[in-house]
């Protein structure tokens, strides 16, 4: 118990390190450039509407008191829209901790919501393809990403006939626009007084595993383990999620900035120079990315190798984005699944936390 109690408070520590980041960039982040991606009006009654331009369509939806209002979910395409869709059974990170029995019932009744998804939006999507004398299509095309952990759904690009049909469908639970985030972070802070912490305590970051949702890692940087290969002894997993390849390397270098603030260890030290990382690239090269890529990023970091009876997750999320959004919103519900599961006594051997330097903007 001694040992879990050593190991509490030097987590406990690190925590305290990154939040005085978070306190510091939280106040300049609502004021980074989203423009070109989010317009608004504001009706008599209070109503404000968003139009959020996406690649290849106009999302738009109203919201009221802070809050996307039920049902007012549109989107004016010019071919396909990419959304993503919530089934009604629990994600799997709600079973962590229960009998064998439950997790397994509940994997069961996940994996056939999406076994008739995948059969629904294949045969929708062809039948609509077909009417307007276009050639079929195979489930690649429309079925981009599926979830199960943290949030239960899939992210899809469909024709707005089929996309109509969906929102029907008996396990859809409901849909949401797959809205575009871009990177978002200030200068690195030059003191917040991290040599004091641990010179006077000791805290160093040593034993955490810090996963950071971004462009990716230069894994090759001196101060980032200076490895030619991926996994290395600093960066210890992770996964290209915009991509959807085995190397997170960082093509932008905004995550391998945001990877230095928290665990450089070189000519240049982080808040936890001693911590150990994940990279999950879900940005471009320009920056910029999808919720889809998020939610997956998220469900990686809690569950890389898929199997919620094993504790391979990292123990703190960071997420340093921004875009349009609501409490309601996909990556809201991811984050709100991963963190009303902890339980603070087994926080350490059991769940994540996740430090958000994340802003999804109301810029409305």
């Amino acid at each position: 118990m001694e040992s879990q109690d050593r190991k509490f408070v030097n987590f406990t520590g690190f925590c305290v390190a990154l939040l005085a980041i978070w306190t510091t960039l939280n106040g300049v982040a609502q004021a980074a450039d989203n423009s070109g991606h989010v317009i608004s009006a504001v009706k008599a009654d209070g109503t404000k509407e968003v139009y959020s331009l996406e690649e290849n369509s106009t999302v738009v939806f109203a919201i009221k008191d802070g809050q996307q209002i039920p049902g007012s979910l549109s989107i004016i395409s010019q071919d396909s829209q990419k959304v993503i869709v919530k089934f009604k059974e629990q994600p799997l990170i709600k079973y962590k901790g229960k009998s064998k029995t439950l997790r397994d019932s509940a994997r069961s009744r996940i994996d056939i919501e999406h076994g008739n998804f995948k059969r629904d939006i294949l045969g929708l999507e062809n039948a609509s393809r077909k009417a307007r004398g276009k050639p079929s299509v195979d489930i690649n095309k429309i079925l981009k990403k599926k979830y199960k952990h943290v949030f239960n759904g899939a992210a899809v690009e469909l024709s707005s006939e089929t996309l109509a049909a969906v929102k029907k469908l008996s396990y859809v639970e409901a849909v949401y626009p797959d809205s575009v985030v871009k990177i978002d972070l200030t200068e690195s802070v030059p003191l917040i007084g991290a040599s004091r912490v641990w010179s006077d305590y000791g805290f160093t970051g040593k034993g955490i595993v810090v996963s950071i949702i971004d462009t990716g890692i230069d894994y090759t940087h001196p101060d980032l383990g200076g490895s030619a290969v991926f996994p290395s002894a600093k960066v210890i997993g992770g996964y290209d999620c915009y991509n959807n390849d085995n190397d997170p390397m960082d093509d932008h270098y905004h995550g391998t900035h945001v990877a230095g603030i928290v665990a450089a260890n070189g000519q240049l030290k982080g808040v936890a120079f001693e911590a150990s990382l994940m990279a999950y690239k879900v940005l471009s090269a320009s920056g910029s990315g999808y919720f889809s890529n998020i939610i997956q990023g998220i469900e990686l970091s809690t569950d890389p190798d898929g199997d919620p009876a094993t504790d391979d997750g990292a123990d703190v999320i960071n997420l340093s984005l921004g875009g349009p959004g609501n409490p309601d919103d996909p990556i809201s519900q991811a984050v709100d699944k991963t963190l009303l599961t902890l339980e603070w006594l087994w926080l350490l051997q059991q769940e994540t936390v996740v430090l958000l330097i994340l802003q999804l903007f109301h810029q409305v």
